[in-house]
């Protein structure tokens, strides 16, 4: 895993110009409004979203086949995929946290610990959900059918969302105040609950992971 570790962050060394482009985007959002939840999804869900970027690299012109003639085993690739997206998300999340941090003293607006809590769990959880729809897909489907069936997907998941919400408010039950509530109350379960949920849907998803790839050929 180390080799495979050390070849990714080599691509994300090639590619810093887009990653210094994207802080600097995030570091604008957190100057421009009043709250820097925004700027701290934004920049950890784009940083996710390379994970996937190095997959397309290492199918590109049968790259695929030169990797598994090498001691490395299907298993510890998707692995890989998911130890790498989580190390960028943390990373993002770490770098934006404190660059939110010195914005919000220097600008003294008030940002309390639960609700950045509140941002970095679902930061944390949108980022794990990501991962275990995308990289299975990606070996599925390799990246231009992985897209349609990702926004296939998502947009299931957005229309259940908006069924849930419309039928508790008909009973009588308000999910976002709830969740406020959650947020506010207990900041450091919050984050705990996020990731718990995260790692197990992760773990789901690498045993999918590991099927697709070893009944795949290259």
């Amino acid at each position: 895993m180390k080799g495979l570790l050390i070849k990714d962050f080599n691509l994300l060394k090639n590619n810093k110009q887009f990653f210094v482009i994207i802080m600097l985007v995030g570091g604008v959002f957190v100057f421009a409004w009043d709250t820097p939840d925004f700027a701290i999804s934004y920049v950890s869900i784009v940083f996710t979203m390379f994970t996937i970027s190095t997959i397309s690299y290492d199918e590109y012109d049968n790259g695929m086949v030169y990797l598994f003639s090498l001691p490395v085993t299907r298993k510890g690739y998707a692995l890989e995929k998911y130890v790498f997206g989580g190390i960028m998300v943390l990373c993002a999340l770490a770098g934006m946290s404190i660059l939110s941090w010195v914005v919000v003293t220097v600008k003294q607006i008030s940002y309390p610990p639960e609700e950045w809590a509140g941002a970095a769990g679902v930061c944390i959880l949108v980022a794990a959900v990501l991962l275990s729809l995308m990289i299975p897909l990606q070996f599925k489907f390799e990246a231009d059918k992985s897209r349609i069936v990702l926004l296939f997907v998502c947009g299931c998941a957005a229309l259940l969302a908006y069924g849930i919400v419309k039928i508790s408010l008909s009973l009588g039950f308000d999910i976002g105040k709830a969740v406020e509530g959650i947020i506010v109350g207990h900041p450091g379960g919050m984050i705990t609950g996020c990731a718990i949920t995260g790692l197990l849907v992760l773990a789901v998803s690498y045993l999918s992971s590991v099927k697709i790839l070893e009944k795949r050929e290259f």
